[in-house]
């Protein structure tokens, strides 16, 4: 295992799909603010997809975003540095907080990590677990359905088991983690569908999701459409009476 951070940032682009003009506006605040560090992109040419069951069951599936959560597991394990999703748009450099760090990730939610940015030092144990866990599944159960856990599910599992306290504050666990708010690294509540930026935000998740097919974005679509009509407080009250009702049906 390195004893520092290198500086890389990997990203995952599968499909082949045009980036759009705000995703390479997002890469470009990665050079803009963290010029010193080399970027690579991973996809088809140079990752060898169907040499990992995972990997290769979401691709041929043509579940872009699974392949994604495979490989940026690999490359951090495998080479060190920084993993961004492509609409992670970076505000200031923040090569300080990764200095003396050996992983360095955000939550998403309290009980949940955002796993749009993690970095780590090459070999850590904490990510090797991840991947672990990666490998010992394949992509499809053995009922035929894909496997279809979020990843921020998945990384939480694993980082619990070193010791992280679901709390949404900052913490460290000995010299192994330093966990962030969302709002120094995401600066964006998934819940509520806010941006929750201040002067401490230091990258911003967007959650776009280009990944999602015309089917997958109409009930987020309907969300965001619900939150404009009603407003954050009177939806977190009409989801609070959903949640009720449907606890009382079952």
């Amino acid at each position: 295992m390195s004893e520092y951070i290198p500086k890389i940032i990997h990203y995952g682009w599968f499909g082949g799909k045009k980036k759009s003009r705000f995703i390479l506006n997002c890469i470009s605040s990665w050079k803009k603010h963290l010029p010193d560090y080399e970027i690579i992109e991973w996809n088809e040419t140079n990752f060898d997809i169907c040499a990992h069951p995972f990997a290769c069951g979401a691709y041929k599936a043509g579940k872009y975003a699974f392949v994604s959560d495979y490989v940026r597991v690999y490359t951090i394990y495998h080479y060190g540095g920084i993993y961004f999703d492509t609409d992670i748009e970076v505000k200031k450099d923040f090569t300080d907080k990764l200095l003396d760090a050996k992983f360095v990730i955000a939550f998403e939610l309290p009980q949940s990590l955002m796993t749009g940015f993690f970095a780590a030092q090459k070999g850590n144990p904490v990510v090797k677990e991840i991947l672990a866990y990666y490998d010992s599944i394949s992509f499809y159960k053995e009922d035929g359905k894909m496997r279809l856990t979020p990843n921020p599910v998945i990384f939480a599992n694993e980082a619990s088991k070193f010791g992280l306290v679901f709390n949404g504050r900052y913490q460290e666990i000995g010299d192994m983690m330093k966990i962030y708010p969302n709002e120094v690294f995401g600066g964006y509540n998934v819940y509520d569908m806010i941006y929750t930026i201040t002067d401490n935000t230091l990258l911003v998740h967007h959650y776009t999701a280009s990944w999602r097919t015309i089917k997958e974005e109409i009930p987020v679509k309907a969300k965001k459409l619900f939150l404009k009509i009603l407003g954050i407080r009177n939806y977190r009250i009409a989801r609070k009476i959903k949640h009720m009702i449907k606890k009382d049906i079952e």
